[in-house]
């Protein structure tokens, strides 16, 4: 997968299309997730802040939970994280701030969307779905 490369932000959304497969995110375990993930988001920087929203979709192959029938459909998921430059804190003596629990922490200068895509497909996905 493609990362975001911090070097190319300014305060300006600078738009960003993958299509990747599930395994890239980490989805390869997941028997819901069979098929590409679309991913479409705007990324602008400012300071050392990285804003990233937009949206991440695929197909999935789910069992219903009323008659235990196989069947597809599709999920599509809002993406709005906050990313900020350096450790999270925690992992040295910092204090952690309820502002800090909010937002995910990048190495400059790339961005991995990898984990924080992966959390929100898994959440977007039904937890009891009906054909």
């Amino acid at each position: 997968m493609e990362c975001i490369d911090v070097r190319q932000l300014g305060p300006e959304d600078v738009e960003f299309h993958w299509i990747e497969p599930a395994g890239t995110l980490g989805l390869e375990n997941e028997a819901v997730f069979r098929f590409p993930v679309a991913i479409d988001v705007k990324a602008r920087r400012i300071g050392t802040r990285v804003i990233v929203t937009g949206a991440v979709g695929c197909r999935v192959r789910l069992e219903c939970s009323r008659c235990l029938e196989p069947f597809e459909d599709s999920i599509r998921a809002e993406v709005a994280v906050e990313f900020r430059e350096g450790p999270p804190p925690g992992l040295k003596k910092d204090v952690v701030r309820d502002s800090d629990m909010d937002a995910s922490y990048y190495t400059a200068p790339l961005i991995d969307l990898r984990d924080d895509l992966r959390q929100i497909l898994l959440v977007a996905a039904p937890a009891y779905p009906v054909c």
